[in-house]
């Protein structure tokens, strides 16, 4: 897999530290589980309160003109919806009660504006409660898979020997640096 820096701070990969806005009480819980994601390395998220749709947030600053992607899974045990934003990073995801989904948003070009992970309420008085897992975002126009940190690019190599050279067709799109 090509290599990527995931630009959440590693502290703050388990929702700790994150922003609750204009007034919501938020309370942050480890050891849960996803099921078919993960047995017990998620984190309880309930918020209460608050004058905003926007209820928990972190945000990795800004950088105009380039990509960016977010990724995050989110396991929607309460009763109400769970929105997921970017806030440069255009769109939103919404998880509806019960739903087990990785949240992804992605943008070629960013306009202005902090790149962040949002978790919102559909209404300003929505109380939400869910399980959230491996919270990335990325300088890329498209998230990969989950890393703590910065991963190196890595390499596909085929020996010559697996190929049946009398026979066959091999096609591959190839990116080089």
């Amino acid at each position: 897999e090509e290599g990527t820096t995931n630009l959440i701070l590693s502290e703050r990969l388990r929702f700790e530290g994150w922003n609750a806005l204009l007034g919501a009480e938020v309370t942050v819980t480890q050891g849960y589980g996803i099921p078919g994601v993960t047995p017990d390395g998620a984190t309880r998220i309930q918020t209460v309160g608050g004058e905003s749709l926007i209820k928990y947030y972190t945000n990795v600053g800004s950088d105009p003109g380039n990509s960016a992607s977010l990724s995050v899974w989110v396991y929607n045990i309460g009763q109400k919806t769970v929105r997921v934003g970017g806030n440069a990073i255009p769109g939103n995801t919404d998880v509806a009660p019960g739903e087990i989904r990785r949240c992804t948003l992605s943008t070629s070009s960013l306009v202005s504006g902090q790149r962040h992970i949002q978790f919102r309420a559909l209404k300003a008085n929505d109380s939400l409660d869910f399980i959230a897992y491996q919270p990335q975002i990325e300088a890329k126009p498209y998230p990969t898979s989950f890393v703590n940190g910065t991963r190196a690019a890595g390499k596909l190599e085929y020996l010559q020997s697996i190929w049946n050279h009398a026979t066959g067709t091999f096609a591959a799109w190839v990116k080089t640096p």
